[in-house]
């Protein structure tokens, strides 16, 4: 085929196209192809689109609990600033741990809006590229702090004096909003879904009694996972439903 692809195409109904097309006099065959290959176009920056927004999605619920935390240390700071008299140890503290914070949402956030790894490639692709292995499959932004930094950010903050009022900060605690854990949940539960559907139907086609009673007792290992997060579904879920039951 001849003919480019113009950029203007892409942009055109398929009726308009063909009219367009038509006025430059094109054989019927060749114009043929041009709308199909231009609708193939579409279909694939459809695809395309749909695939970056849904890789996307998922670093919301791990940044906004990373921005919540920081958010939290934000409070703490305008409250420590105010306190006589001033403790300049916790005010070091404090900035140490939202440098560390801030630092992991703008990587993070920089993955997101590449659009090319959701959070389980990302740890593998880390992995494949550095050797360096997340923990926890990377489901939490806890998980992509160093090691160093961790351990220096809990010593200053473990060499705090006790506080007069209100608990003590803990910092790298592993929480997540409620509409976040929500939404995980869904996740782990639609997936675990798929795997009992595959292990059913190969259930049924197999004659093999050793088949059989793996393939049973595998059944009924998920179908408790699903009972866990169906009615009390950990904090802060495993990576794969195997994890609920340990």
């Amino acid at each position: 085929m001849q003919e480019t692809i113009k950029k203007t195409w892409l942009s055109m109904s398929e009726a308009r196209l063909r009219d367009t097309l038509n006025a430059k006099k094109m054989p019927s065959a060749i114009a043929g192809q041009l709308v199909a290959r231009v609708q193939e176009m579409k279909a694939e920056r459809r695809k395309a689109r749909i695939k970056a927004t849904t890789t996307a999605n998922s670093w919301d619920a791990l940044l906004e609990s990373a921005r919540l935390e920081r958010q939290s240390i934000y409070v703490r700071k305008t409250q420590t600033k105010q306190q006589v008299p001033y403790d300049q140890r916790k005010w070091d503290a404090l900035c140490a741990y939202e440098t560390v914070i801030s630092a992991v949402i703008e990587r993070l956030a920089k993955v997101q809006r590449n659009g090319t790894h959701t959070p389980k490639q990302f740890v593998a692709f880390i992995k494949e590229e550095t050797g360096r292995v997340i923990p926890n499959g990377g489901m939490h932004w806890v998980d992509y702090i160093k090691a160093s930094d961790r351990q220096r950010i809990i010593l200053m903050f473990d060499a705090l004096p006790p506080p007069t009022r209100g608990k003590r900060k803990t910092p790298f605690v592993r929480r997540m909003t409620r509409p976040a854990h929500k939404a995980q949940v869904k996740v782990l539960s639609d997936r675990l879904a798929v795997e009992i559907a595959g292990a059913e139907r190969e259930y049924e086609v197999t004659t093999d009694p050793e088949a059989q009673d793996r393939l049973n007792a595998q059944i009924q290992d998920m179908y408790r996972a699903q009972f866990i997060l169906d009615n009390d579904p950990p904090a802060m879920l495993p990576l794969t439903w195997h994890g609920l039951l340990k």
